[in-house]
C-alpha cells in the first residue's frame, strides 16, 4: 500500500547508516566512478567540480558555512522521517566517517 511504500521510501537512506554490511561498500572503485559519470550527465555544474571527482579526493561533508542552514533545514523536515529521527551530528558523523573510508581506500 502507499503507506509501505512511503515509508520504504522514506527510511532508505537512514536505515543505511546502521547496516553492518556497510564496510564492503566502501572498496567498489568501479561503482564509485559510475556514481560520478551519472552525476556528470545529470548534474554537471561547475559549482561541483565534477571534472576532478577521483577516489582519494572526495568530498561529502558540508562546509562550516553550509551546517547550520542545513541542520535547520533537518529540523523543518525531521516530521517527514518515520521512526525514529537520527540525530543530526551523528548524520554528520556518519559521513565523514564514509568520506574518510572512501578516500582511504583509494590510496
Amino acid at each position: 500500500d502507499l503507506d509501505t511504500r512511503s515509508h520504504a521510501a522514506s527510511s532508505h537512506g537512514t536505515e543505511r547508516m546502521g547496516i553492518p554490511q556497510a564496510d564492503s561498500f566502501v572498496p567498489i572503485n568501479p561503482l564509485g566512478r559510475d556514481c560520478v559519470a551519472h552525476a556528470r550527465m545529470f548534474f554537471n555544474s561547475r559549482d561541483l567540480d565534477l571534472a576532478h571527482a577521483e577516489p582519494g579526493s572526495f568530498s561529502m561533508m558540508p562546509t562550516d558555512a553550509m551546517i547550520a542552514d542545513l541542520r535547520r533545514d533537518y529540523a523543518a523536515m525531521a516530521g517527514m522521517i518515520f521512526g525514529d529521527v537520527p540525530d543530526f551530528d551523528a548524520i554528520l558523523a556518519t559521513v565523514d566517517t564514509l568520506q574518510r573510508s572512501l578516500n582511504e581506500s583509494a590510496a
